[in-house]
């Protein structure tokens, strides 16, 4: 007789299908090690830890928002007053308010280029201090963790995954007290402006916040496929080069490039897919947006033209309204972006 292997298809399969899931996972010499994920509200935290060192950069830039969305929510108050001096032609009423205007406009500018500053400076020490940490970690890994990785996926985990992660850090400092500033007084002046059309247009931001809650929960899934197929193109592409002279050898050059295009394959398909969705959700968020704009402009509209000098708004109410409104919806999907943002990083 000859002696051989006799090798069931189907279980080899199943064997090579467990194998793949469990290539990259963190693994030590005692065996795999189990790293729960991280979420929004650690992974928030995390983000202030890493800026805690440069915590007076951070100070000075948390002061320059505060008091550059304080002018910005004072200045819609002074635009409607500028229109109701010139409708009522009082001339010195409208100098005053313009100078007042002028100077919260210098001011606003002034502080958000200290800001701007600020942040970029806290940005790129986020930045190179991350890659540094991930640096340290790998080298302190055991060999076993090497043995179940390829280095062209952790050479892209310090790269392009670090880039995506600290990404959300800066839309934190830019977005998150500035927003949540513009959020409480613009509500606050909207209210005090007319409580009525703030009821009425507050009817659109549910729907609106339901719709890319639900498509940030569907994009995480998507843009973390994205990462796993540009880490495995990645490696494929380092370990052929690393070796070229081998592939040369045994004329799999063929083969080689087909892998990596199966691998950005994958990526272009999800890339697409996230695309397209995002397209769909962009424009119904912004047909919900011109609702609540026409149902604005309506209503105020009709109690200006119909109660006349008794209206309980005037010309110059209404346009500040519109621009309370405007910045409170935008203070709103800023914040609801930057939480889908860290949702899928």
């Amino acid at each position: 007789g000859w002696a051989g292997f006799n090798v069931c298809l189907l279980c080899f399969r199943k064997q090579q299908l467990k194998t793949n899931r469990e290539e990259g996972i963190l693994r030590g010499d005692r065996g795999p090690k189990v790293i729960p994920e991280l979420t929004s509200a650690q992974y928030f935290w995390r983000s202030v830890l890493l800026c805690w060192g440069f915590k007076w950069t951070l100070v000075v830039a948390v002061l320059c928002v505060v008091l550059t969305q304080l002018a910005r929510v004072t200045m819609p108050s002074y635009q409607g007053e500028i229109i109701n001096t010139i409708i009522s032609r009082r001339a010195d009423a409208f100098s005053s308010k313009m100078a007042a205007f002028v100077a919260l406009s210098v001011t606003c500018s002034l502080f958000g280029s200290i800001q701007s500053l600020a942040v970029e400076i806290v940005q790129r020490r986020i930045t190179c201090d991350m890659r540094t940490v991930m640096f340290e970690s790998l080298v302190r890994q055991d060999i076993a963790f090497y043995d179940g990785t390829m280095i062209g996926q952790l050479t892209s985990r310090m790269t392009n995954d670090v880039a995506a992660v600290v990404q959300p850090v800066r839309q934190i400092m830019n977005t998150l007290f500035a927003n949540l500033i513009l959020l409480a007084g613009g509500l606050f002046m909207c209210f005090v402006t007319s409580w009525k059309l703030t009821v009425l247009a507050s009817t659109m931001i549910g729907p609106v916040v339901f719709l890319t809650g639900v498509y940030a929960g569907w994009s995480k899934k998507i843009n973390m496929k994205i990462r796993v197929s540009m880490a495995d193109a990645n490696a494929v592409a380092t370990e052929a080069l690393r070796n070229i002279r081998t592939v040369r050898s045994f004329g799999a050059d063929d083969m080689e490039t087909a892998g990596f295009r199966v691998h950005m394959d994958d990526a272009l398909r999800c890339g697409l897919k996230d695309a397209y969705a995002s397209a769909g959700v962009s424009a119904a968020t912004r047909y919900l947006d011109f609702a609540a704009t026409i149902l604005i402009l309506w209503y105020g509209g009709h109690e200006v033209i119909d109660e006349g000098d008794s209206a309980e708004i005037s010309v110059g109410q209404l346009i500040t309204f519109n621009l309370y409104w405007n910045m409170l919806n935008n203070s709103i999907q800023s914040l609801n972006g930057m939480l889908n943002t860290l949702v899928r990083a």
